[in-house]
């Protein structure tokens, strides 16, 4: 009886696995993030929240004794850490992509002001002039 409840359970863990799966590459090129996040750091944001919703899934599988001992177990094992390496790579890459679109003149805007006192006594932002 255990047994047939605890396929059961893995059944529907694996329908979780393969929609986050589906969601991950239906929109890894174009993730959904809000317009507040920046678009490098949205998508692993985005990828990250995926990642630990399925890890929470599968922590909460590991914690019940009574299921480690069916034979899904180690297939749903399998597959979360497949699913979230393929996610750790798509962070990795959002980040090199990132580096890439860094302008190589960073340092001299590090020590530029980015307030400055203009006529009148009043505060201007000089970021990026």
């Amino acid at each position: 009886a255990v047994e047939k409840k605890a396929s059961d359970v893995y059944g529907i863990f694996n329908m979780e696995l393969n929609n986050v799966f589906k969601e991950f590459n239906h929109h890894r090129k174009n993730p959904p993030i809000g317009p507040q996040f920046p678009k490098y750091a949205g998508a692993a944001l985005w990828a990250k929240g995926l990642q630990k919703r399925l890890q929470y899934q599968m922590d909460l599988l590991n914690s019940t004794y009574y299921l480690k001992s069916c034979r899904e177990h180690e297939d749903a094992q399998t597959q979360v850490y497949n699913i979230s390496s393929s996610m750790d790579e798509y962070i990795k890459k959002n980040y090199q992509d990132w580096t890439l679109t860094i302008d190589e003149n960073y340092i001299g805007k590090l020590e530029k002001n980015l307030l400055i006192q203009v006529a009148g006594g009043y505060l201007e932002m000089n970021f990026d002039k």
